[in-house]
C-alpha cells in the first residue's frame, strides 16, 4: 500500500477508520508475542512473558519454584510410565497446546519436552504429569526469554535449530 504513495496511503487509513477503531504506531505487540525493538543496539527481542504467565496461571503454577532446565533429569517418560495413573484432574491436551503455540512463536527451548509429552495427549501417566509440571517450573523461571536477532554480525549463515538427534 504505502508504495502507491502518501496519498494512497492516506485513503486507505480514511477508509479503514470508517470500519475499525485504531492506532498506527511501531509494533509492541500481536496475539501475545511482545516485540522489543531496539534501532540503535541493532537489536530485535521477541518474546511471550505475558503468554507465558497466562499458561502458568491456568495450570496453578504461578507460586512454584522455577527449573533451570526445561527437562527432568532421568529418562524421559514413555509408554510404560502410563501403567502408573495421573490420580488428579490434569488436561494434558490443553497443556500441550498452549505450550506448542509458546514453542512455536519464541521458545525453541522447549522442543524437546513437548515433543515426548505430545505422544501422550489421550493417555498418561503420572510421570508424564510430573514431566509436565517441570516444564512450567522452567517457563516460569525463564518467563521473559525469548528470541534475540542482532545487526551487526559478520557476513554468513546462522542457522537456528531445536533438532536432537540423540534421541533417534
Amino acid at each position: 500500500i504505502i508504495t502507491f504513495g502518501q496519498d494512497y496511503y492516506a485513503s486507505y487509513l480514511t477508509l479503514l477508520a470508517t470500519k475499525f477503531d485504531f492506532t498506527e504506531g511501531p509494533l509492541t505487540s500481536h496475539l501475545g508475542v511482545g516485540y522489543h525493538i531496539d534501532q540503535i543496539k541493532g537489536e530485535a527481542i521477541i518474546e511471550q512473558t505475558a503468554q507465558i504467565w497466562k499458561f502458568i496461571k491456568e495450570f496453578g503454577y504461578q507460586d512454584c519454584k522455577p527449573a533451570m532446565a526445561p527437562a527432568m533429569v532421568g529418562p524421559p517418560p514413555s509408554e510404560a510410565a502410563c501403567l502408573a495413573p495421573y490420580e488428579g484432574e490434569w488436561d494434558m491436551e490443553a497443556f500441550i497446546g498452549h505450550a506448542n503455540y509458546i514453542h512455536m512463536c519464541t521458545r525453541p527451548d522447549i522442543g524437546q519436552v513437548l515433543k515426548i509429552l505430545s505422544r501422550f495427549t489421550k493417555k498418561f501417566g503420572k510421570r508424564h504429569v510430573e514431566y509436565a509440571k517441570h516444564l512450567l517450573r522452567y517457563l516460569k523461571g525463564t518467563a521473559s526469554e525469548g528470541l534475540v536477532y542482532r545487526t551487526g554480525l559478520p557476513m554468513y549463515y546462522q542457522i537456528f535449530t531445536d533438532a536432537s538427534h540423540a534421541s533417534c
